[in-house]
């Protein structure tokens, strides 16, 4: 970088750092210079801040809590994953249902293993995308009541996610209107699936049956009940780009929270942390 370069992003840095450039943003786009804020204004702003990370409310889940819920949604789906290879995919394996795995878990157990034990103690070496599962994890999955809340992926985050057709579903897509005209490929996927929102065609976008199968999705699907292209379509790309997601709003919010607390020492107020 030119001397020149480097003296402005002194220059940039020394303006972020300064905390009259900091300010509060509402919901309806106002901004509030957050040094012209009160003691009791600041101490509102912290509370929210503390709120949408740590919240443990159902209704209001803060982002740390999201981020458990999505990994544990990950966890269930895996499981159950797990268990459909050993059953169904493994030559030889001796046991041939749930309940005969389940009767072989439990007896491990009887003998004093720890729920949190390695699938591997039990099984050997397992595939790598299984190499963190327990043996809870399998017992939740052989006893086939896990579900989740579908609210965890909204469909304006599986809209976001794009499309991409494959030529197949292009020809079972094909309509043409009252004038002989084509319509439009995402025009007919919405009008099918019963979709309101924006959608674009992206080369790394969904295909029209993983959208279909996640916009279908019930209010609290149950995991054994889900097909294994369902399972794996949420453990290796949605579920991870949730995870993504929500890690940076927590960024976002740490640090809003962090810049509400530089306010608070230059201003001499004492903020109150909440407990959660």
């Amino acid at each position: 970088m030119t001397e020149f370069g480097n003296l402005m992003a002194e220059a940039i840095a020394k303006a972020n750092n300064d905390v009259n450039n900091l300010v509060w943003v509402d919901k309806k786009g106002n901004e509030t210079p957050m040094m012209q804020m009160t003691a009791k204004q600041l101490q509102r702003i912290y509370n929210h801040a503390q709120d949408m990370l740590y919240n443990k409310s159902y209704k209001t889940l803060g982002k740390y809590e999201v981020k458990k819920n999505i990994q544990s949604t990950n966890t269930k789906c895996n499981a159950e994953l797990f268990l459909r290879y050993i059953l169904y995919e493994l030559d030889n394996f001796p046991m041939k249902t749930n309940r005969d795995v389940l009767e072989y878990l439990n007896s491990q157990r009887i003998q004093g293993v720890g729920d949190t034990t390695n699938i591997s103690v039990f099984f050997g070496t397992v595939p790598r995308e299984f190499a963190n599962l327990t043996l809870i994890d399998l017992i939740k999955a052989c006893l086939r009541a896990e579900s989740f809340n579908k609210k965890l992926i909204s469909d304006k985050f599986i809209l976001a996610q794009g499309i991409w057709l494959t030529n197949s579903e292009m020809q079972n897509l094909t309509e043409y209107d009252e004038n002989g005209n084509k319509r439009k490929y995402l025009e007919v996927m919405k009008e099918r699936l019963f979709v309101k929102g924006n959608l674009k065609v992206v080369p790394n976008g969904l295909s029209y049956a993983d959208f279909r199968a996640l916009i279908n999705l019930d209010n609290y699907p149950k995991i054994s009940d889900l097909p294994t292209s369902t399972l794996k379509l949420l453990r290796d790309r949605i579920l991870l780009l949730l995870d993504n997601d929500i890690d940076w709003h927590i960024q976002k919010w740490l640090k809003i929270k962090a810049n509400i607390e530089q306010i608070a020492i230059e201003k001499g107020f004492k903020l109150k942390s909440k407990n959660y």
